[in-house]
């Protein structure tokens, strides 16, 4: 390698270390995979390495502007900026990556691409946004989605089965992952979004499903992250059916 070059390699990684990477995020082993947490700095950056590939992640976190939401503003660079001081959780899977982004002045977002590397993402407030997992391409994959569930119900708490009342009812609001007919999608609610969360449910689930539901706290494994994730599988016909679950 030439001398040029290795300054640049040197001065490359440098930077890398000096925008987020010097000191170790906080890290809590669930279900088998390390789960990271960092805060996004002043550029609303947050960044993290690969636990099996040593790949260097840099994770950008923009918020939109007041009352904007439709696709074509979401990527106008004009209408976003950088958000400082939001959580975000790396999942460190081997055949998925999930993060899952938090801050208080917005609805929270769980994306879950197939593979890890430079990702940017937009934080929203009303009205919510709910993103379909069934891509073939990285983002959005429908393949790191189905593997992330997987290790969800294997790993988060199960809370059992749930008529579609006690979804509406009991059920708070925070960060959902909902498989429903082969397909996963995630959607966030604020505390003070549980009126919106309520008729979301009681348009969108069927009237004689049961759902199993799983949970995952953060802030019971000493993160900041303070939004509660489930896991909903909305696929059972009868209360038997989902006590047998497979």
């Amino acid at each position: 390698m030439l001398l040029k070059e290795k300054l640049i390699s040197i001065l490359m990684f440098s930077g890398f270390m000096l925008g987020g990477c010097a000191d170790e995020p906080y890290t809590v082993e669930i279900g088998g995979i390390n789960v990271k947490e960092r805060q996004t700095n002043k550029e609303g950056q947050a960044y993290f390495v690969d636990d099996d590939t040593s790949k260097k992640i840099k994770i950008t976190v923009l918020g939109l502007k007041a009352g904007l939401a439709n696709n074509s503003q979401l990527n106008d660079e004009e209408n976003r900026f950088t958000v400082s001081e939001a959580e975000v959780l790396f999942f460190d899977g081997i055949d998925f990556s999930g993060y899952h982004l938090h801050h208080n002045d917005y609805d929270s977002l769980m994306q879950i691409p197939l593979n890890s590397g430079l990702h940017k993402y937009v934080l929203i407030s009303l009205p919510f946004g709910k993103y379909d997992h069934n891509s073939d391409k990285n983002e959005l994959s429908k393949i790191a989605a189905d593997n992330f569930f997987y290790w969800a119900k294997k790993s988060w708490r199960d809370e059992g089965c749930y008529s579609k009342d006690k979804m509406i009812d009991d059920v708070s609001p925070g960060t959902f992952i909902i498989e429903e007919n082969d397909l996963i999608s995630t959607l966030s609610f604020r505390d003070e979004d549980n009126l919106l969360k309520q008729m979301y449910f009681n348009s969108t689930i069927p009237e004689t499903a049961y759902s199993r539901v799983y949970t995952l706290k953060p802030s019971d494994y000493g993160f900041q992250t303070d939004s509660a994730l489930y896991l909903i599988d909305v696929r059972y016909n009868s209360l038997e059916d989902c006590i047998n679950k497979d």
